[in-house]
């Protein structure tokens, strides 16, 4: 059957159908060819993201390089062209890419001291696979965004923040309070479950264990965005 359809009937025999290396390649080939379609669709959809950007740095960018300058580099960050499309869809699919992998390696180097089976391909399986979700999202969100006028808009509590505040820690760990992620969680604990053929409750430690090393990360980097 489909994996595509799978993933929504019986996610549980997608995963040990994807033990099929071939199948498994076809899939990460169209979740990655989908990934980057959706990183240049998007693009008109990051207007807001953008100015955001920018404001946060409003004033130390135009100490150093002026008005004029602020608002020509303001005005060109905002500029859709061909170019800028097409190096969105490259960005997108290595953006993909490198995050699938990096995340694969944290979830096996956790599943060692687990005593999980598997080898690191079998995590990369998983974690490509799960990213079905992360799509679903996106799709949804560029289909609320017009509806509601907000770009900002995201599924997680830190949407509900006010506005200072989702710039803090505490805005950061609530974005991973998201029904999209918390899905995607339960698809990598199926993987490991079905696909690697684990206990469910050392499937469900090393899951909980990847959310806090996440959340951990997520944290390390903020604190690093405000050293700068």
């Amino acid at each position: 059957m489909n994996p595509f359809i799978q993933f929504f009937t019986n996610p549980r025999n997608a995963f040990l159908e994807l033990k099929d290396s071939k199948k498994w390649i076809f899939v990460f080939i169209v979740i990655c060819f989908f990934n980057s379609m959706l990183a240049m669709i998007s693009l008109p959809y990051a207007k807001d993201s953008i100015i955001k950007s920018f404001e946060k740095k409003e004033d130390f960018i135009r100490d150093k390089l002026g008005d004029e300058q602020y608002d020509k580099m303001l005005e060109e960050a905002l500029i859709i062209n061909k170019t800028k499309i097409v190096i969105t869809g490259i960005t997108g699919f290595l953006n993909f890419l490198i995050m699938t992998l990096l995340a694969a390696v944290l979830c096996y180097m956790l599943s060692i001291p687990a005593g999980l089976p598997g080898v690191y391909i079998d995590y990369l399986k998983i974690f490509s696979y799960a990213s079905i979700v992360t799509m679903i999202s996106i799709v949804l969100r560029m289909l609320i965004v017009p509806l509601i006028g907000n770009g900002m808009f995201d599924f997680s509590l830190a949407y509900f923040l006010p506005g200072s505040m989702k710039e803090s820690y505490l805005g950061n760990v609530l974005t991973v309070v998201n029904p999209f992620y918390i899905w995607f969680l339960y698809m990598v604990f199926l993987g490991c479950e079905n696909l690697l053929g684990a206990e469910k409750k050392k499937s469900i430690i090393v899951v909980f264990l990847y959310l806090i090393f996440v959340v951990l990360i997520r944290m390390i980097f903020f604190y690093m965005s405000t050293l700068f």
